[in-house]
């Protein structure tokens, strides 16, 4: 795997932890969804935010002005790793 966290490459019980925790994040947000929530929750990473190329900004509910958006912190790969659980990252 060379410099593990360097590279793309994940150990094959990382890659089922992240399968794992892809499919629990599916299974919640759409419960989410079939209960009514759908708030617009755009992400913004330092100074990016999809809200500046996004085609459906005139209809959108989202306002920066008066809405806040999901800040994400800058993580690496192992860091992610660690987030979601995983052992031996």
């Amino acid at each position: 795997y060379g410099d593990y966290g360097r590279s793309a490459a994940l150990k094959p019980g990382d890659f089922e932890d992240v399968l794992h925790f892809t499919k629990t994040q599916i299974v919640k947000l759409s419960q989410e969804i079939v209960s009514g929530k759908l708030d617009v929750e755009p992400y913004r990473l330092n100074q990016e935010s999809p809200c500046s190329y996004c085609k459906y900004r005139p209809v959108c509910r989202f306002d920066w002005q008066i809405n806040d958006y999901n800040f994400l912190d800058s993580l690496n790969k192992l860091q992610v790793l660690e987030k979601i659980g995983t052992v031996d990252g």
